[in-house]
């Protein structure tokens, strides 16, 4: 398979995802797991540290809860509090990483105008954001299977094992996929009116070397991280961090949408490459 689109065939935002996503495969995209599952395997171990630190003997006061959860020690917060940093932090790199990948490849590679020919501005922003999601969602499996190993080695903790809810386990899954999906999609959306941004030939403050796509993409990830830190042990609403958290990610999206159908064209791309 090729990325070069032959004039018989009718190139669409799928053609370029599919594309993608085989060069991927090809050119060993395994490796970007391996910085999103370090930096889970890093704050699972602190959290199990945390946890250990804080002592059996540790009581929480009556009626204290972190993240909408009621707790009876002070190694429960630390598990409670510490544990959605791994889907956090590991989904807000991931998803970064892809972003950079993808924009970078392609960019540099001059592929970037290949498929400018062929496609709109808005199907190429599709077909980008489709082939970063698909790379998300697999850094999000692996996330799960490693949060879920550090939960299970948790509950066999002196502390004894968090008491999670419902609620809680959504909000841990969930929201860091959501703000991962907003954070990518924004990150496209601004790198294509700047796609330069991306290039790994561009050297300089001025033109940046990939770095400022992957904090773009990082960034909600981020801001949801202090949210939890700031709130999480004051006994705040796990309703009212969780919509924070969601509305961070309206914002980016909304930066995204904005971008790739209002701001993006043909030109105006052309221009900054």
């Amino acid at each position: 398979m090729s990325l070069n689109v032959t004039s018989s065939n009718l190139a669409t935002s799928a053609t370029l995802t599919s594309a993608l996503i085989w060069r991927a495969r090809k050119e060993g995209f395994g490796s970007i797991f391996v910085t999103p599952a370090v930096l889970a395997v890093l704050f699972g171990v602190i959290t199990v540290t945390a946890s250990l630190a804080s002592g059996p003997g540790s009581s929480a006061s009556a009626g204290q809860s972190v993240l909408g959860v009621p707790i009876t020690s002070t190694g429960q917060m630390a598990g409670l509090m510490l544990l959605p940093m791994i889907f956090l932090v590991g989904l807000g790199m991931g998803g970064g990483l892809c972003a950079q990948a993808l924009l970078g490849s392609e960019i540099t590679s001059g592929s970037f105008e290949l498929w400018l020919s062929r496609l709109g501005p808005r199907a190429i922003a599709t077909g980008l954001f489709k082939a970063a999601v698909a790379g998300l969602l697999a850094i999000w499996v692996m996330l799960v299977v490693i949060g879920g190993a550090f939960f299970g080695i948790l509950a066999t903790l002196p502390s004894g094992p968090l008491p999670v809810n419902l609620p809680y386990v959504l909000f841990c899954l969930l929201l860091p996929l959501l703000l991962g999906l907003a954070g990518v999609a924004a990150s496209i959306g601004i790198t294509l009116m700047n796609p330069k941004l991306a290039s790994a030939n561009a050297r300089g403050i001025a033109h940046g070397t990939g770095a400022i796509v992957t904090l773009i993409a990082v960034l909600p990830q981020l801001i949801a991280v202090l949210v939890v830190v700031i709130l999480g042990r004051t006994g705040t609403s796990l309703i009212v961090i969780g919509g924070i958290g969601v509305a961070i990610a309206v914002i980016a999206a909304a930066v995204a949408i904005v971008l790739g159908a209002f701001r993006l064209s043909r030109d105006q791309i052309v221009s900054s490459l």
